[in-house]
């Protein structure tokens, strides 16, 4: 326990020499010698680590003063209970991949909300099935905040993982993270093209947008080709016409190609093909 509180005196017209005295329960906890006429002092004492004072519980604290003419007692019955300290835990994201490095920092304060020192004597993490599959030993947090990190295997247990922290052999505070598999993140592409393309066109405008379900843009690589229906020549595509080209949300093209011929139908079909990144995954 042993946690530092503090007694204040005020004296005034005083006279001679005055030796003050502090006890608990008839325990000296501090002494203090005071001379002036007219004083206001505060003095520290601690609250001593004894096995008959098992917070919570009640004490008698004293205070005498002895002069060569003057002496005084006073008496009070104080409640002592265990220092509330309040712990926190936060990890840098809510779910986590396999292989994914988990950061988490822990942050202690006392009942002001003011950072302060402490330490514990284990910090573990323990998997969906109740297995403690890491731990740090006398974790200490020098200005009331510290922060670890933990690598999850290439196959880790899915589910609800825990960060816990222990003091006295009790749970002093707990934070969940969810271990889940990868997924493909959900999108869409817009492509917007000119519907009615006349023989005489040398020029059409192609736009394509691609994005998230929840609005933002798609990084990628995207391939645009426009491609003819010949009559009497087996079916190609225009290749000359084809583009690669690196885009994020949204890119705009003009297409440009010869007038269309006798040989050809006067039908285009227009192909994407948009290649995406995310994570080192690719998908289209």
């Amino acid at each position: 326990m042993e946690t530092t509180e503090n007694f204040c005196v005020q004296i005034n017209n005083l006279k001679e020499t005055l030796n003050l005295t502090l006890l608990l329960d008839s325990e000296v906890l501090n002494q203090v010698t005071v001379k002036e006429k007219d004083v206001f002092q505060c003095v520290p004492f601690q609250i001593p680590r004894r096995s008959n004072i098992s917070p919570p519980s009640e004490a008698i604290l004293e205070l005498t003063g002895n002069g060569l003419t003057q002496s005084f007692q006073n008496r009070k019955k104080v409640q002592i209970e265990k220092p509330k300290h309040l712990v926190f835990i936060q990890t840098d994201k809510p779910i986590y991949r396999a292989g994914q490095e988990v950061k988490f920092r822990i942050v202690s304060m006392d009942k002001d909300l003011h950072p302060m020192k402490e330490e514990f004597p284990v910090v573990y993490i323990q998997d969906p099935k109740n297995n403690r599959v890491f731990q740090w030993r006398d974790v200490e947090t020098p200005l009331g905040i510290i922060q670890l990190s933990y690598s999850l295997s290439s196959d880790p247990r899915l589910g609800t993982y825990k960060v816990v922290v222990e003091k006295d052999s009790e749970k002093v505070a707990d934070y969940s993270f969810e271990v889940d598999e990868y997924v493909l993140p959900k999108f869409e592409l817009l492509v917007k093209a000119p519907k009615l393309i006349t023989v005489v066109t040398k020029k059409i405008e192609v736009s394509v947008c691609g994005r998230y379900t929840y609005g933002k843009p798609v990084p990628g690589l995207m391939k645009l080709s426009l491609c003819r229906h010949p009559q009497k020549v087996p079916f190609q595509c225009n290749t000359d016409e084809s583009l690669c080209t690196e885009f994020e949300g949204k890119v705009r093209r003009d297409i440009e190609f010869p007038q269309l011929g006798y040989l050809y139908r006067p039908i285009l079909n227009l192909f994407l093909c948009c290649f995406f990144f995310k994570m080192g995954i690719m998908f289209s």
